[in-house]
Protein backbone atom coordinates (compact mmCIF):
# COMPACT_ATOMS: atom_id res chain seq x y z
CA UNK A 1 0.00 0.00 0.00
CA UNK A 2 1.41 3.38 -0.98
CA UNK A 3 1.59 6.29 1.40
CA UNK A 4 -0.22 9.54 0.69
CA UNK A 5 0.59 13.12 1.69
CA UNK A 6 -2.30 15.58 1.44
CA UNK A 7 -1.27 19.22 0.97
CA UNK A 8 -3.78 22.05 1.22
CA UNK A 9 -2.32 25.32 -0.02
CA UNK A 10 -3.13 28.86 -1.01
CA UNK A 11 -3.68 29.34 -4.72
CA UNK A 12 -0.94 31.98 -4.71
CA UNK A 13 1.49 29.21 -3.79
CA UNK A 14 0.40 26.85 -6.58
CA UNK A 15 3.60 27.10 -8.62
CA UNK A 16 6.18 26.64 -5.82
CA UNK A 17 4.10 23.90 -4.17
CA UNK A 18 3.77 22.04 -7.49
CA UNK A 19 7.52 22.34 -8.10
CA UNK A 20 8.37 21.11 -4.60
CA UNK A 21 5.86 18.29 -4.99
CA UNK A 22 7.53 17.10 -8.21
CA UNK A 23 10.94 17.10 -6.55
CA UNK A 24 9.56 15.24 -3.54
CA UNK A 25 7.84 12.63 -5.74
CA UNK A 26 11.06 12.12 -7.71
CA UNK A 27 12.96 11.41 -4.48
CA UNK A 28 10.07 9.40 -2.96
CA UNK A 29 8.28 7.58 -5.80
CA UNK A 30 6.28 5.34 -3.44
CA UNK A 31 4.54 8.35 -1.84
CA UNK A 32 1.55 9.91 -3.57
CA UNK A 33 1.16 13.66 -3.17
CA UNK A 34 -2.34 15.11 -3.41
CA UNK A 35 -2.57 18.88 -3.85
CA UNK A 36 -5.64 21.01 -3.21
CA UNK A 37 -5.73 24.81 -3.37
CA UNK A 38 -8.03 27.68 -2.41
CA UNK A 39 -7.53 31.16 -1.01
CA UNK A 40 -5.65 31.22 2.31
CA UNK A 41 -8.73 32.06 4.40
CA UNK A 42 -10.71 29.33 2.66
CA UNK A 43 -7.91 26.84 3.43
CA UNK A 44 -7.89 27.82 7.10
CA UNK A 45 -11.70 27.54 7.28
CA UNK A 46 -11.51 24.12 5.66
CA UNK A 47 -9.19 22.91 8.43
CA UNK A 48 -11.43 24.43 11.10
CA UNK A 49 -14.40 22.60 9.54
CA UNK A 50 -12.66 19.23 9.86
CA UNK A 51 -10.61 18.77 6.69
CA UNK A 52 -7.63 16.59 7.63
CA UNK A 53 -4.38 17.29 5.76
CA UNK A 54 -0.72 16.60 6.34
CA UNK A 55 0.52 20.03 5.29
CA UNK A 56 -1.20 23.39 5.03
CA UNK A 57 0.60 26.26 3.29
CA UNK A 58 -0.94 29.72 3.51
CA UNK A 59 0.05 32.95 1.78
CA UNK A 60 -0.73 34.96 4.92
CA UNK A 61 1.21 33.78 7.98
CA UNK A 62 -1.00 35.89 10.28
CA UNK A 63 -3.87 33.47 9.60
CA UNK A 64 -2.06 30.72 11.46
CA UNK A 65 -2.17 32.61 14.76
CA UNK A 66 -5.58 34.10 14.01
CA UNK A 67 -7.42 30.92 13.01
CA UNK A 68 -5.36 27.75 13.47
CA UNK A 69 -2.85 27.78 16.35
CA UNK A 70 -2.96 25.94 18.71
CA UNK A 71 -6.20 24.00 18.10
CA UNK A 72 -5.45 22.84 14.55
CA UNK A 73 -1.74 23.49 13.95
CA UNK A 74 1.09 22.78 16.38
CA UNK A 75 3.70 24.94 14.66
CA UNK A 76 4.35 26.74 11.41
CA UNK A 77 7.28 28.22 9.55
CA UNK A 78 7.47 31.39 7.50
CA UNK A 79 9.72 30.77 4.50
CA UNK A 80 8.86 33.68 2.19
CA UNK A 81 6.84 36.83 1.87
CA UNK A 82 5.54 38.96 -0.97
CA UNK A 83 4.29 42.39 -1.94
CA UNK A 84 1.20 43.81 -3.58
CA UNK A 85 1.98 44.80 -7.15
CA UNK A 86 0.07 46.47 -9.93
CA UNK A 87 0.62 44.44 -13.08
CA UNK A 88 -0.22 45.62 -16.58
CA UNK A 89 1.15 45.39 -20.11
CA UNK A 90 1.37 47.64 -23.15
CA UNK A 91 -2.21 46.75 -24.12
CA UNK A 92 -3.70 47.84 -20.76
CA UNK A 93 -5.76 51.03 -20.91
CA UNK A 94 -3.68 53.87 -19.46
CA UNK A 95 -0.44 51.88 -19.55
CA UNK A 96 1.29 54.55 -21.61
CA UNK A 97 0.75 57.18 -18.90
CA UNK A 98 0.55 55.35 -15.55
CA UNK A 99 3.11 56.31 -12.89
CA UNK A 100 3.63 55.74 -9.19
CA UNK A 101 1.93 59.10 -8.60
CA UNK A 102 -1.20 58.69 -10.75
CA UNK A 103 -2.07 54.98 -10.61
CA UNK A 104 -5.19 55.57 -8.50
CA UNK A 105 -6.45 58.12 -11.02
CA UNK A 106 -5.81 55.72 -13.93
CA UNK A 107 -7.55 52.80 -12.18
CA UNK A 108 -10.52 55.04 -11.30
CA UNK A 109 -11.31 55.75 -14.94
CA UNK A 110 -14.56 54.17 -16.18
CA UNK A 111 -12.87 52.61 -19.22
CA UNK A 112 -10.25 50.86 -17.08
CA UNK A 113 -11.09 47.52 -15.51
CA UNK A 114 -9.07 45.47 -13.06
CA UNK A 115 -9.51 42.46 -10.84
CA UNK A 116 -8.57 41.19 -7.41
CA UNK A 117 -9.29 38.05 -5.47
CA UNK A 118 -12.14 37.73 -2.97
CA UNK A 119 -11.19 39.47 0.29
CA UNK A 120 -13.08 36.83 2.28
CA UNK A 121 -11.04 33.97 0.87
CA UNK A 122 -7.60 35.26 0.00
CA UNK A 123 -5.03 37.59 1.60
CA UNK A 124 -4.32 39.31 -1.70
CA UNK A 125 -7.99 40.29 -1.84
CA UNK A 126 -8.15 41.96 1.55
CA UNK A 127 -4.66 43.40 1.24
CA UNK A 128 -5.70 44.99 -2.06
CA UNK A 129 -8.61 46.57 -0.20
CA UNK A 130 -6.14 47.86 2.41
CA UNK A 131 -3.95 49.37 -0.33
CA UNK A 132 -6.99 51.16 -1.75
CA UNK A 133 -7.88 52.51 1.69
CA UNK A 134 -4.32 53.72 2.26
CA UNK A 135 -4.26 55.34 -1.18
CA UNK A 136 -7.59 57.08 -0.46
CA UNK A 137 -6.17 58.47 2.81
CA UNK A 138 -3.00 59.69 1.10
CA UNK A 139 -5.02 61.43 -1.62
CA UNK A 140 -7.27 63.05 1.00
CA UNK A 141 -4.24 64.28 2.96
CA UNK A 142 -2.60 65.66 -0.17
CA UNK A 143 -5.80 67.53 -1.01
CA UNK A 144 -5.81 69.05 2.50
CA UNK A 145 -2.19 70.17 2.16
CA UNK A 146 -2.78 71.74 -1.27
CA UNK A 147 -6.02 73.50 -0.26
Amino acid sequence: MSKVINILHAGALRLPIAQCSKLFKKANPSIEVILESYGSRACARSIREGNQVDIIALADPLLFDELLVPEYVDRYYIFANDQIVLAYDEFSRGSDEITENNWTEILSRPEVSFGRSDENLDPCGYRTMMVWQLARNIIKNQACIVA
